[in-house]
Order: structure tokens, then sequence, then C-alpha cells
């Protein structure tokens, strides 16, 4: 599966790849907000994502959410291809910018353990890897990573019509993202029945997908179905992955079980 790498984790992640020029709005999650996704290929189920916000902690005299995510291939999958990943991310509880990110990636026969620390007012990122040693990145710019950029994203007010710019840390190299928000609609959602949702198109992310995300149409703001593009350099598209929302806790004890289940 060359060129897969990181495909399931990828819905999850490919998710959070634009931001606005509006201004903040009040945080629109609790401590303790979960999600959970089922990642079909076609119309098999290939694999789960889940996001977290585990916790709001200190780290370097600041006040940071713990965000923690995992993406996991189902039993059948993980006999050709296994899928086990989990990423702690750490964002600035003001600004929600990522100053922290923790990843245990087990694909295939491949285990690695990577830790990136941002500095954004020097506007350079430190990459500690097992198998590669130390690596500084000079950014330019002050950047997220694809899970802060949701985050972000669901906080401030956002334009239909609009252009949504950004820049998110890839593996090693920073990309300029760019995307477009289509006024509201409705539209039916698997496990949630017919539901008011965003349509953000197309997301370009760095490594060669593009992806199409509709949120809800509430406060939240929450992803309730992400479809994920895998593109090669001839601009074919060569796999596609959708991520449904099946489960969602707002984090105050009540869980939001999908139609159905």
């Amino acid at each position: 599966m060359n060129g897969t790498r990181h495909t399931l984790a990828a819905l999850l992640v490919l998710i959070f790849l634009w931001a606005s020029r509006a201004g903040a709005q009040e945080l629109p999650f609790l401590v303790g907000e979960r999600a959970s996704y089922d990642v079909e290929f076609g119309r098999i189920k290939v694999g789960t994502v889940s996001s977290e916000v585990v916790e709001l902690a200190k780290m370097d005299g600041r006040e940071v959410y713990h965000i923690l995510t995992r993406s996991k291939s189902t039993p059948f999958v993980s006999r050709i291809y296994k899928v086990n990943n989990m990423i702690h991310t750490y964002v600035d509880a003001r600004t929600l910018l990522p100053v922290k990110i923790e990843r245990y990636i087990e694909e295939g026969l491949t285990k690695t353990h990577l830790v990136i620390d941002i500095d954004q007012a020097k506007k350079k990122v430190y990459f500690r890897e097992d198998s590669k040693g130390d690596k500084v990145l000079d950014t330019k710019s002050v950047v997220y990573d694809t899970l802060a950029a949701m985050y972000k994203l669901r906080q401030i007010q956002i334009q239909p019509n609009g252009n949504l710019f950004m820049y998110i840390l890839g593996s090693y190299e920073v990309g300029r993202l760019r995307a477009r928000m289509e006024p509201k609609r409705s539209e039916e959602v698997k496990f949630m029945g017919r539901k008011k949702v965003l349509d953000v198109y197309p997301i370009k992310q760095v490594g060669g997908w593009e992806v199409e995300v509709l949120l809800s149409a509430d406060q939240a703001k929450i992803p309730v179905k992400v479809t994920a593009l895998k593109v090669n350099l001839l601009g074919v598209g060569i796999l596609t992955l959708t991520g449904w929302l099946k489960e969602y806790d707002k984090g105050n004890g009540t869980l939001t079980h999908s139609p159905g289940r």
C-alpha cells in the first residue's frame, strides 16, 4: 500500500485545513468532548478515528488543551496493513496554536515515535524522531497542525462563499492551504439522517490529499462527514476514504448515539 501511509489517521488529520480572518468567538467545546468516526473505503468499513479533548493542563507556564486522536484499522484490514496510531496535540488555550505534538505511529511493519516542539514566537519547529534524529524547520509564519486547525475553525466566524487560508505543518514541511465555504444546506448524513450542514471544499493538503468536509450548521460546527481523495502527481485520484461521525459526547456527560446503532 505504497502512498497510503497515514491514510486512516489522515481522515481526522485532513479535516482541519483552513482558517478565517474573522474574529474569534467563545470556545464551542468543553474538556471531555469526544467524537468518533467510522472510516469507509467505498461501502466497506476499514477503520475508526476518534478525537478527544482530554484536559486543560499547564505547559511551560501556559494553559494548554491536551487533545488526543486515535486511528485504528479493522481486524480484517489489519491482516493486510495494520494501522494503530495515537497523536497527542497540545494547543495554547488562548490562541489555539499548537505548541507540542507527540505522534506514536504504527502502520504496516513500521513503528515510529515523533516529538514536535513548536516555537510560534521564533517561527521554528523542532523535530525529534527515534530513527531519524533531530531536525529544525524555519516556518516564516505561525503554523497549525491539521488537528489544531480544526479546533480553531470551530471557534471563528466563517463567512459563506469566502476563501479560507492558513499554513499547515506537514511531516517535515509547511504548506499553504486554501478552502472555500459554501452556504448552509440540508444534507443526508449517514447515522444522523437529514441535517443542516456547512460545506468546505476543496481542501488541498500537504502530501496530495484533497478533502471535502461537512460541518454541522450550529455553534459546535462538528465535522459530520469527511471525504478524502488521494491525488497522484498527475492530478489523478487514486484512493478515496470517507469518515462519518458515529458518536459524539459534548463533554458534559451527555453521549449522543447514532440513530439505529
